[in-house]
């Protein structure tokens, strides 16, 4: 018996609920909020699309206004076609690359943000500045809506994954490099701690 199709903001050809199989329990429970699962939710509901019509000009607002685009009022919602917004040229594998870092509170580090930096401009010929307004705007939700909304905008960006990907590959493409944030924890936070004496009185 065939799975039942998901509605969401926009349909999708080739994904639908029988895809999220298993994408929540490759998490930590504390880490629940990453899975695909979490977008699909969202993307099933209409709090992007009526963030979008009525929500204030605050972080989340912003956010939703630069990932997403309505010709007019109360049609579908869709994902951004302007392609002098970097958002155009977000793939699964920036997403997981973007909520990574943001997850191993490295988004700030010039070093690992010019890692996801230098292929998105690139290929997008965006302003630095316009994607760095664009960067930031993950962080800032985050944190604005933390007792609201936890991980609004991270939960946000799966919403966004969800209407963007067609097939579970670009799941799978996600889920790995959005894991890639525990081990850059684990990194950053070993890099800070105080080296041992390790010599014998």
């Amino acid at each position: 018996m065939s799975q039942p199709t998901i509605p969401v903001l926009t349909c999708s050809d080739f994904l639908h609920g029988g895809h999220l199989k298993d994408t929540l329990d490759i998490f930590q429970p504390s880490k629940y909020y990453l899975s695909p699962s979490q977008g699909a939710c969202l993307a099933n509901s209409l709090f992007i699309q009526n963030t979008y019509n009525f929500g204030a000009s605050d972080t989340l607002g912003t956010f939703v206004r630069e990932l997403f685009h309505q010709n007019v009022f109360g049609e579908t919602l869709l994902l951004t076609r302007n392609k002098s917004k970097p958002a155009f040229f977000l793939t699964p594998e920036r997403i997981g690359h973007w909520i990574a870092l943001e997850e191993a509170g490295l988004l700030k580090d010039e070093k690992h943000r010019e890692v996801l930096f230098k292929p998105w401009y690139k290929e997008s010929r965006c302003s630095r500045k316009c994607l760095d307004l664009l960067l930031d705007l993950l962080p800032l939700t985050n944190e604005e809506y933390s007792t609201r909304f936890p991980h609004a905008g991270t939960v946000l960006l799966l919403g966004f994954l969800w209407m963007k990907a067609d097939t579970k590959t670009c799941l799978g493409k996600y889920v790995i490099n959005s894991r890639e944030g525990e081990r850059k924890k684990e990194e950053r936070r070993e890099s800070l701690a105080p080296e041992k004496n390790i010599r014998k009185e």
